[in-house]
This record gives structure tokens, sequence and C-alpha cells, in this order.
């Protein structure tokens, strides 16, 4: 993270998963998961995120919920 900071060139947040609109990036292959539940939850609605949710088998903390925008 120091290194990245320090060229300058991009802005470094500390965040699962940012969400820019029409971009949306994630942090790594589990922040990825939360990313997708978010996802599917913006298109197309928190009850089918978390039917997805339990479906894979997946228990992140916090669970999913109607998650803000992490910007």
């Amino acid at each position: 993270m120091d290194r990245l900071r320090a060229l300058g060139t991009v802005e470094v947040v500390e965040k699962r998963w940012v969400d820019e609109g029409a971009v949306v990036t994630a942090a790594g292959v589990s922040a990825g998961i939360d990313m997708a539940l978010y996802l599917v939850g913006r298109l197309w609605s928190p009850g089918t995120a978390r039917e997805v949710q339990k479906g894979i088998e997946c228990s992140p903390a916090p669970p999913y919920s109607d998650f803000p925008i992490r910007r």
C-alpha cells in the first residue's frame, strides 16, 4: 500500500470493494465475493443477493444486507 501511495498516480483506499458507478473493483478473491453479492443486490434485489449468498454457502461478516456504497 505504501508503494502504491508513493507512486502518486493512484488513489489508495483501504476498502474491500469500491463502487464508482460504472466501475466496481475488489481488493482480492474473497472481497470479490462480497462485491459480487453487492452487485447482485444492486442489479436485481437485496433478496436475490441473500438467496445467492445462501446458495453458495457463503457467510461473510457482516452478512449481505443493503450494502452502502463503500467509497
